[in-house]
C-alpha cells in the first residue's frame, strides 16, 4: 500500500515538472517570436527612413543645388510668387536677376539666396516699373551686394521706384538706362537687352525691355508685361525665335498674344500666376492646341537647366 502511494505521488510530481517545462518552452518560444517581430519592425522602419532620406536627397539635388551652376551649365529659377515676376539665372560664377517681385516677395528671394549661400546680384535687370516687377528691388539692393543695374528709360513716380532709387543712392550704385541695344556675355551665356521704340505709351507695360538669353544652341526670351503695341515692335524686329518664352502679363489674353507665340515659336513656355490670379483659359487653350509645353507657377517654382544643347525643366 505504501509502495502504491509512493508511485502515485511520484507520477504526480513528474507530471507537474513536465507541465512547467512545457510552459517555459512555450513562453520562451513566444518571447523569441516577439523579439523577431520587433527586429522585423525595426528593419522596416530603417528601410523607410532610408527611402525618405534618398527622396529628400533627390529633391535637394533637383532644386538647382549649389551656389552656382557647373562649368558650361546655365540654371534658371522662376519663383512661385503669385502674379509677381522674378527670374534668377546662375552661371558657373555669376548671378543675373530679372525683376524682383512685389514688396512682400523680397524676403522669399532673400531666403533662397541665403539657402544657396549667394550674397551678390552681379547683374540686375528690371523690365519695367510695375510694382509686381520692381516692388522687391529696394529690399534686395539694401540687403545684397549689387553689380550692374539695367532699367528701361522712362519715368514713373510710384512708391516702389522711389524706394528702389533711394536704395541705389544709399549704396552709391548707378543704374543704366537702356535706350539702345545692350549686350554682355557671362561664362559663355549671352544676354541682349532691347528697349521699346517710342518715348510714350498710354500703358506702362509697353515700356517693357526685351531680354534674349542664349546658351549654346538654347535660347530664352523675356518680354516683361508687353502689351499689343510693344509686342508689335518685338515681332517687327524679324527673327525672334527662341526655345523658351516667358508669357507676358501673367498669361492675360492680348490681341497680339498669338502673334507673339507664333513669332517666337517656343517649344516650352512659363506663366507666373496663381489660383487667385490664374492665366487666361484662352491662352492656355491656345498653347495646348499648338503642342507647347506649359509650366505654371501655380504648381510651384520652375527650375530650368541648360547644358548648351539640352534644356531640362523641373517643377
Amino acid at each position: 500500500m505504501k509502495i502504491k502511494t509512493l508511485v502515485i505521488s511520484f507520477i504526480l510530481v513528474l507530471s507537474v515538472i513536465l507541465s512547467c517545462s512545457c510552459n517555459e518552452s512555450d513562453s520562451s518560444s513566444q518571447s523569441l517570436e516577439n523579439s523577431s517581430s520587433k527586429l522585423d519592425d525595426s528593419t522596416v522602419s530603417t528601410d523607410s527612413s532610408s527611402k525618405a532620406d534618398e527622396t529628400k536627397s533627390e529633391e535637394i539635388s533637383s532644386d538647382n543645388s549649389g551656389k552656382f551652376a557647373d562649368e558650361g551649365e546655365l540654371k534658371l529659377r522662376i519663383f512661385k510668387m503669385g502674379k509677381s515676376d522674378a527670374y534668377l539665372f546662375r552661371t558657373s560664377s555669376k548671378t543675373i536677376l530679372i525683376d524682383c517681385g512685389d514688396v512682400d516677395d523680397a524676403q522669399e528671394i532673400l531666403d533662397y539666396f541665403t539657402e544657396k549661400s549667394i550674397d551678390r546680384i552681379d547683374y540686375l535687370i528690371l523690365t519695367h516699373f510695375d510694382k509686381k516687377s520692381i516692388g522687391g528691388a529696394a529690399t534686395l539692393v539694401s540687403s545684397l551686394k549689387v553689380g550692374t543695374v539695367y532699367e528701361p528709360d522712362y519715368t514713373k513716380k510710384n512708391t516702389e521706384y522711389i524706394d528702389f532709387s533711394s536704395a541705389l543712392a544709399n549704396k552709391n550704385i548707378s543704374s543704366n538706362k537702356v535706350n539702345s541695344d545692350i549686350s554682355f556675355e557671362v561664362d559663355g551665356v549671352s544676354f541682349k537687352i532691347s528697349p521699346c521704340e517710342k518715348s510714350y505709351y498710354s500703358d506702362d507695360n509697353n515700356y517693357s525691355l526685351m531680354i534674349s538669353v542664349v546658351h549654346g544652341e538654347n535660347s530664352f526670351l523675356f518680354v516683361g508685361d508687353a502689351k499689343a503695341d510693344r509686342i508689335s515692335e518685338i515681332i517687327s524686329v524679324g527673327e525672334v525665335k527662341h526655345d523658351f518664352l516667358m508669357i507676358p502679363d501673367n498669361g492675360t489674353l492680348d490681341p497680339k498674344t498669338e502673334a507673339l507665340i507664333d513669332a517666337v515659336s517656343p517649344t516650352s513656355v512659363a506663366i507666373t500666376c496663381s489660383e487667385k490670379n490664374p492665366a487666361s483659359a484662352e491662352v492656355l487653350q491656345m498653347l495646348s492646341s499648338k503642342g507647347i509645353n506649359t509650366y505654371l507657377t501655380t504648381n510651384g517654382s520652375i527650375r530650368i537647366s541648360s547644358d548648351g544643347s539640352e534644356i531640362i525643366y523641373e517643377q
